[in-house]
């Protein structure tokens, strides 16, 4: 079994985002990072920084106490087990603060189609009841209209929050990132 690698961003995952200087440093994710290495982990830096914003990057790493394994480059012993050294770093994890969790993706896309589903479902019975002839028919199509009006209405306000969730991650990202550009001045 391959030893387990975390490929670490930089900016906006170790420190604060003040490109092209280096931001404050965020040490939850530093001790957490700290820990995984103590229980084995590998620590590979992976960041879009070169040449002297790099270099300033590897010094700022090491006087917060980050001790790297490597920098854009896979770990030796998976170049080892792969026999190959692609462009994409290899990583068990990749801890960055603009990643999108793919179960997220699926989930927001999960309940969209479920919404659409249950909307339909529900438009279904209301026809069925609009179409009842006696009474009796029309109470128990009413019901089934309004257990489907409910089961659509749960996933559409599941689906809603999920929305305003991915809403308030892109305005913070535009708050931080307009916020960033009034300090820089």
């Amino acid at each position: 079994m391959l030893q387990k690698v975390i490929a670490l961003d930089f900016d906006g995952t170790l420190c604060e985002r003040a490109w092209p200087g280096i931001g404050e440093p965020k040490w939850t994710v530093i001790r957490a990072a700290l820990e995984e290495q103590r229980q084995g982990a590998l620590l590979i830096l992976w960041t879009t920084r070169e040449g002297e914003a790099l270099d300033e990057a590897l010094a700022w790493c090491k006087d917060v106490g980050l001790n790297l394994d490597g920098v854009n480059t896979s770990a030796g012993s998976w170049k080892d087990a792969y026999q190959n050294d692609p462009r994409k770093i290899g990583a068990t994890e990749y801890w960055d603060d603009r990643a999108v969790d793919v179960a997220t993706i699926e989930t927001r896309q999960t309940l969209k189609e479920e919404a659409r589903r249950r909307q339909a479902a529900w438009k279904t019975a209301k026809r069925a009841y609009q179409a009842a002839r006696w009474p009796w028919q029309r109470w128990r199509r009413k019901r089934e209209a309004q257990r489907a009006y409910c089961d659509y209405l749960d996933t559409y306000i599941a689906q809603r929050n999920a929305e305003a969730h991915k809403l308030c991650e892109a305005t913070r990202a535009a708050y931080e990132k307009a916020y960033g550009k009034r300090s820089a001045e």
